[in-house]
Protein backbone atom coordinates (compact mmCIF):
# COMPACT_ATOMS: atom_id res chain seq x y z
CA UNK A 1 0.00 0.00 0.00
CA UNK A 2 1.57 3.41 -1.41
CA UNK A 3 0.42 6.49 1.30
CA UNK A 4 1.25 9.58 0.20
CA UNK A 5 1.20 12.19 2.97
CA UNK A 6 0.34 15.36 2.66
CA UNK A 7 1.41 18.89 4.97
CA UNK A 8 -0.37 21.92 4.77
CA UNK A 9 1.76 25.23 4.52
CA UNK A 10 0.34 27.42 7.28
CA UNK A 11 2.72 28.48 9.50
CA UNK A 12 3.38 32.72 8.70
CA UNK A 13 7.11 33.58 9.17
CA UNK A 14 6.43 37.25 7.54
CA UNK A 15 4.72 39.42 5.69
CA UNK A 16 5.38 42.77 3.31
CA UNK A 17 2.11 45.01 2.12
CA UNK A 18 3.41 47.45 -0.18
CA UNK A 19 2.05 49.91 -2.80
CA UNK A 20 2.62 52.81 -5.14
CA UNK A 21 0.49 55.45 -6.84
CA UNK A 22 1.66 58.47 -8.94
CA UNK A 23 0.91 61.79 -7.71
CA UNK A 24 1.80 64.81 -9.27
CA UNK A 25 3.15 62.48 -11.91
CA UNK A 26 6.20 60.88 -9.29
CA UNK A 27 5.42 57.64 -8.45
CA UNK A 28 4.52 57.73 -4.01
CA UNK A 29 5.63 53.74 -2.61
CA UNK A 30 4.31 52.82 0.56
CA UNK A 31 3.53 50.02 3.15
CA UNK A 32 1.68 49.06 5.58
CA UNK A 33 3.65 47.80 8.56
CA UNK A 34 1.04 46.08 10.73
CA UNK A 35 -0.56 42.89 9.24
CA UNK A 36 -1.68 40.08 10.66
CA UNK A 37 -1.77 37.13 7.78
CA UNK A 38 -3.11 33.88 7.74
CA UNK A 39 -2.61 31.48 4.98
CA UNK A 40 -3.33 27.76 4.67
CA UNK A 41 -2.19 25.46 1.33
CA UNK A 42 -3.29 22.62 1.48
CA UNK A 43 -1.32 19.95 -0.88
CA UNK A 44 -4.55 17.29 -0.61
CA UNK A 45 -7.16 19.64 -1.66
CA UNK A 46 -5.17 23.01 -2.94
CA UNK A 47 -8.54 24.71 -4.00
CA UNK A 48 -9.74 24.49 -0.37
CA UNK A 49 -6.54 26.43 0.51
CA UNK A 50 -7.14 30.30 2.03
CA UNK A 51 -5.72 33.33 1.97
CA UNK A 52 -6.21 36.14 4.39
CA UNK A 53 -5.13 39.80 5.99
CA UNK A 54 -6.52 42.44 8.34
CA UNK A 55 -3.82 45.54 7.69
CA UNK A 56 -4.17 48.52 10.39
CA UNK A 57 -4.76 51.55 8.53
CA UNK A 58 -2.63 53.82 11.27
CA UNK A 59 0.42 51.93 10.20
CA UNK A 60 0.64 53.47 6.69
CA UNK A 61 4.13 54.65 5.98
CA UNK A 62 5.59 56.58 2.60
CA UNK A 63 8.21 58.61 4.12
CA UNK A 64 7.31 61.65 4.72
CA UNK A 65 5.56 61.82 8.49
CA UNK A 66 3.20 65.06 7.31
CA UNK A 67 1.65 62.68 4.25
CA UNK A 68 1.47 59.94 6.34
CA UNK A 69 -0.87 61.83 8.92
CA UNK A 70 -2.55 63.17 6.40
CA UNK A 71 -3.47 59.85 4.97
CA UNK A 72 -4.47 58.35 8.39
CA UNK A 73 -6.38 61.76 9.64
CA UNK A 74 -8.59 62.95 6.26
CA UNK A 75 -12.32 61.11 6.10
CA UNK A 76 -11.31 61.09 2.01
CA UNK A 77 -8.50 58.99 2.60
CA UNK A 78 -8.56 56.36 5.53
CA UNK A 79 -10.28 57.81 8.32
CA UNK A 80 -8.20 55.62 10.55
CA UNK A 81 -10.42 56.39 13.97
CA UNK A 82 -13.51 55.42 11.97
CA UNK A 83 -11.80 52.67 9.65
CA UNK A 84 -9.20 51.36 11.70
CA UNK A 85 -8.49 48.09 9.38
CA UNK A 86 -8.41 47.08 5.52
CA UNK A 87 -9.38 43.75 5.26
CA UNK A 88 -8.89 41.19 2.62
CA UNK A 89 -9.50 37.50 2.03
CA UNK A 90 -9.91 34.29 -0.35
CA UNK A 91 -13.45 33.70 -1.56
CA UNK A 92 -12.56 31.40 -3.60
CA UNK A 93 -9.00 29.47 -4.70
CA UNK A 94 -8.28 27.18 -8.38
CA UNK A 95 -5.02 26.05 -9.75
CA UNK A 96 -3.79 28.53 -12.23
CA UNK A 97 -0.46 26.20 -13.13
CA UNK A 98 1.95 24.42 -11.64
CA UNK A 99 3.10 27.17 -8.43
CA UNK A 100 0.47 29.92 -9.58
CA UNK A 101 -3.06 29.92 -8.02
CA UNK A 102 -5.86 31.79 -9.19
CA UNK A 103 -7.65 33.83 -6.20
CA UNK A 104 -11.07 35.67 -5.81
CA UNK A 105 -10.42 38.17 -3.22
CA UNK A 106 -12.53 39.82 -1.15
CA UNK A 107 -11.44 43.23 -0.29
CA UNK A 108 -13.15 46.07 2.20
CA UNK A 109 -11.35 49.01 2.82
CA UNK A 110 -13.16 51.52 4.55
CA UNK A 111 -16.88 49.92 4.67
CA UNK A 112 -16.62 49.13 1.30
CA UNK A 113 -16.18 45.67 0.01
CA UNK A 114 -15.36 44.45 -3.82
CA UNK A 115 -14.65 41.37 -5.15
CA UNK A 116 -11.45 41.37 -7.78
CA UNK A 117 -9.13 38.04 -9.19
CA UNK A 118 -5.12 37.92 -8.85
CA UNK A 119 -2.57 35.33 -9.31
CA UNK A 120 -1.13 34.19 -6.25
CA UNK A 121 2.63 32.69 -6.86
CA UNK A 122 4.53 30.07 -4.71
CA UNK A 123 7.68 29.56 -4.51
CA UNK A 124 9.46 26.56 -2.47
CA UNK A 125 12.93 27.40 -0.72
CA UNK A 126 14.04 24.09 1.45
CA UNK A 127 11.27 24.32 3.97
CA UNK A 128 9.90 27.88 3.39
CA UNK A 129 7.30 28.31 0.95
CA UNK A 130 7.12 31.97 -0.27
CA UNK A 131 4.00 33.61 -1.30
CA UNK A 132 3.28 36.62 -3.42
CA UNK A 133 0.89 38.66 -5.62
CA UNK A 134 0.58 41.48 -7.40
CA UNK A 135 -2.25 43.58 -8.85
CA UNK A 136 -4.22 47.44 -9.53
CA UNK A 137 -7.07 48.69 -7.73
CA UNK A 138 -8.71 51.21 -8.66
CA UNK A 139 -9.03 53.64 -5.17
CA UNK A 140 -11.72 55.53 -6.38
CA UNK A 141 -13.58 52.11 -5.51
CA UNK A 142 -13.20 52.45 -2.35
CA UNK A 143 -13.56 56.04 -1.86
CA UNK A 144 -10.14 56.89 -1.23
CA UNK A 145 -8.83 59.78 -1.87
CA UNK A 146 -11.45 61.77 -3.04
CA UNK A 147 -11.48 63.68 -6.69
CA UNK A 148 -8.00 64.93 -7.58
CA UNK A 149 -6.45 65.89 -10.77
CA UNK A 150 -2.97 65.02 -9.53
CA UNK A 151 -3.26 61.78 -7.77
CA UNK A 152 -3.73 58.59 -10.44
CA UNK A 153 -6.47 56.19 -10.31
CA UNK A 154 -4.71 53.09 -10.08
CA UNK A 155 -2.84 51.73 -7.56
CA UNK A 156 -0.35 49.00 -7.35
CA UNK A 157 -0.18 46.29 -4.79
CA UNK A 158 2.44 43.70 -3.72
CA UNK A 159 1.39 41.61 -0.91
CA UNK A 160 4.09 38.49 0.18
CA UNK A 161 4.29 36.49 2.74
CA UNK A 162 6.64 33.20 3.90
CA UNK A 163 5.27 30.38 5.54
CA UNK A 164 6.10 26.98 6.98
CA UNK A 165 4.59 23.73 6.96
Amino acid sequence: MNVRTYAQWNKVQNSSVNFKIKNAGIWVNGSFTKANVKVNIDEANPTQSTFSGIVESKSIQTGIKLRDNHLRDKDDFFNVEKFPTLNMKSVSVSIKSPGVYAVKWSLTIKGVTKLFTSDVNTNREGNTLNIFTNFAINRNDWNIGGNSFTMGDNVSVKLSTSVIK
